[in-house]
């Protein structure tokens, strides 16, 4: 310090630390601190005067370089932290180093690792904008993601699991029956989400691999991993959904339905996914099992469930990272994402609804060597993204119209583009052709139909009152005569009579409302010949409907037959029940079947007008969303309670009379 100071009184003469409490400064005789810094305990450090010829600025090329030091020695520090354990060169001497490493080797709490271990940062909020500020530092490291096998479960969790195992085990089949299910069902196997039994792209089951599957699904079972287990258990129950009738009541109690003991399952599956995302946010396995879960909801007719579970499969993809572009580059998880996202904007399309997911998303892009069917099911995601953006808008009229008109063009062509031309031929489902490929021909040509129906249905109905409309009756028409086709093919197809998609059974039987509809909301632009063809294959839609209710349990084909039957006959002058029939058809509107009594002339040959009443609304936007069975394809339709609160076109269509010759009337 040099040379004592002065001692100083109150104010320029006290110590420094009675100036800083201002208070007189007493020093008592041979003492060296004053009284007030002796009774604080305080050190008792005298003001110095600093003299003018002593003074020595820093210069700022000085604070420049000691703020360097500084920053250097704030990286090493961060470096040094647990978590990172890489070695760089640093601008300070090797002793700090040394000593940063011994902090290291003697810090044993696990909590530092969890706050700072960049490795474990959520792969979403990488782009966060303050974690690009840390990025762009160059104090902090850049953040990596990369995959690693799930940590250990908390006791909490690990309880958890274990009570939800425990309660399941009792609904588990023996292990005989388990391979019984397998073998009944595996050719299905391709066309389900794909489920892997290791780590590589290529580790999936696929038919011919039933021991293998039986030694995945119980080492899943006691894996300890929530996700694995989900799989398992959801894996098995597509396999129980699936297997027809016949077969499943030697399998299981006949105290038990089928779909109760599916909806068992997926209730275990749901708990375990919801404590596989709370203990790491997120991974690839509960990815692949929400997928499943959206199969098991599609096939049980509950597309509203299946489209709940879209969204929380894009949530726990964005967690881990899937849709960045390096992980991505794994077939694996890029299979994963791409079931999710697609599948999300189909379902919003076809319910309504809007979007999880952005049209300028990074990670909206077409998959690496994509076969037909994958890159006809890109395009049909991206068209849905268009539909739902129209849909969801609210302006409307010409500019909506015109936006129509140049989505169906753009269908058009995609049409004659992707599709090969041996698809639309006849006799192209052989019957030596593979059960996965003839499904995926068939249901993507459905699929991609349906989203071309749903561009122009709205408009579709106005063209009996405003000729501008046509081109959308022609191509809904048109569209829907193609879903019927598509579908009444596959089910014809000796492999295709027993797969269960009750949705795809809905989207056929909408098609042939659509034509029901269309001949008589605007007969004048159809021809008697289109008439009776498109009425035959309504028939034909009704038939397919009745065997796969026969074969395997399928609410939805069963009460799509009833309200197909019901139209038929009160279009051919034939329906002549005392009570009217009366249905809410889930996403599409209100039916009414009626007899009337009038006058006759005397050449018809029945006293009866059959008359049928259509209520709807052109958009769907307005449709109440249920996560309840009560707002389901597979509830009963005949409550009536269900849909709109009000509908904005209905119109009544009397048929009759009826005369000798063939053929209805349409007034």
């Amino acid at each position: 310090m040099g040379a004592p100071g002065k001692r100083m009184r109150l104010g320029t003469k006290s110590c420094a630390e009675c100036r800083r409490r201002k208070v007189r400064c007493i020093i008592p005789p041979g003492q060296d601190r004053c009284d007030a810094c002796q009774a604080h305990g305080s050190s008792c450090v005298p003001q110095e005067k600093q003299l003018d010829g002593d003074a020595s600025p820093v210069s700022g090329i000085d604070d420049v370089a000691a703020l360097k030091k500084r920053l250097d020695e704030l990286e090493t520090l961060m470096r040094g932290l647990p978590g990172d354990m890489l070695n760089r060169p640093s601008s300070i001497g090797t002793t700090f180093q040394q000593q940063q490493q011994q902090q290291q080797d003697q810090q044993q709490s696990p909590i530092y690792s969890s706050l700072v271990d960049t490795a474990h940062i959520v792969p979403a909020f990488q782009n966060s904008p303050l974690i690009s500020l840390f990025n762009e530092s160059s104090i902090f490291d850049p953040i990596t993601h990369t995959h690693t096998v799930p940590g250990p479960l908390t006791p909490t969790a690990s309880s958890r699991l274990r009570q939800c195992l425990a309660q399941f085990a009792s609904y588990l089949p023996r292990p005989e029956r388990v391979v019984k299910l397998f073998e009944g069902t595996q050719q299905y196997w391709s066309i389900w989400p794909p489920y892997f039994y290791g780590p590589g792209d290529a580790d999936c089951l696929g038919p011919g691999q039933v021991p293998l599957a039986e030694k995945t699904f119980h080492n899943a079972l006691v894996s300890g991993h929530p996700g694995q287990t989900a799989k398992a258990i959801l894996f098995l129950s597509l396999c129980i959904q699936q297997t027809p009738k016949r077969l499943i009541q030697s399998l299981i109690p006949p105290s038990i339905q089928q779909q109760e003991l599916v909806d068992t399952y997926i209730e275990t599956a749901q708990t375990l996914l919801l404590l596989d995302t709370e203990a790491a946010g997120g991974t690839l396995d509960s990815v692949e099992g929400m997928n499943m879960l959206y199969k098991l909801c599609i096939n049980s007719g509950r597309p509203q469930r299946a489209w709940s579970w879209n969204r929380q499969a894009i949530t726990a993809s964005l967690s881990c990272g899937l849709p960045s572009k390096v992980t991505r580059a794994g077939e694996r998880s890029a299979q994963a994402w791409a079931i999710a996202w697609r599948a999300e904007r189909f379902m919003a399309m076809t319910l309504g609804l809007p979007s999880s997911t952005s049209a300028l998303h990074p990670g909206l892009e077409p998959l690496q060597d994509e076969n037909t069917v994958m890159a006809i099911m890109y395009y049909v995601a991206v068209v849905c993204g268009k539909i739902i953006d129209r849909d969801q808008s609210r302006g409307g009229g010409r500019s909506h119209y015109a936006t129509t008109i140049q989505l169906g063009e753009d269908i058009e062509d995609a049409k004659r583009q992707l599709f090969p031309a041996q698809w639309w031929t006849d006799g192209h489902l052989s019957p030596d052709l593979d059960q996965a490929a003839g499904w995926y021909q068939q249901s993507t040509k459905i699929i991609f139909l349906t989203a071309l129906k749903v561009a122009h249905l709205p408009y579709m109905l106005r063209a009996a009152t405003d000729r501008r409309y046509g081109p959308s009756w022609d191509a809904a028409m048109g569209a829907a005569r193609d879903i019927c086709v598509a579908y009444c093919d596959f089910r014809h197809w000796p492999k295709g009579g027993a797969e269960l998609c009750q949705v795809m059974d809905f989207r056929a039987f909408s098609a042939a409302l659509v034509l029901v509809l269309g001949h008589l909301v605007a007969p004048a632009q159809s021809q008697l010949a289109a008439a009776e063809a498109d009425a035959a294959r309504v028939r034909d839609v009704a038939l397919c409907l009745r065997q796969t209710a026969a074969m395997m349990d399928c609410r939805v084909a069963e009460q799509a037959v009833r309200t197909l039957d019901v139209l038929d006959a009160a279009q051919r002058g034939v329906y002549m029940a005392e009570d009217d029939y009366e249905v809410m058809v889930p996403y599409f509107g209100k039916i009414r079947a009626q007899q009337q009594l009038q006058q006759k002339p005397e050449d018809a040959v029945s006293d009866h007008f059959n008359t049928v009443e259509f209520n709807t609304n052109d958009f769907l936007v307005e449709f109440p969303v249920d996560m309840g069975e009560a707002a389901e394809l597979c509830c009963d339709w005949a409550e009536l309670g269900l849909g709109y609160g009000s509908m904005d076109w209905g119109h009544s269509f009397t048929c009759g009379p009826f005369f000798d010759t063939e053929g209805a009337g349409a007034t």
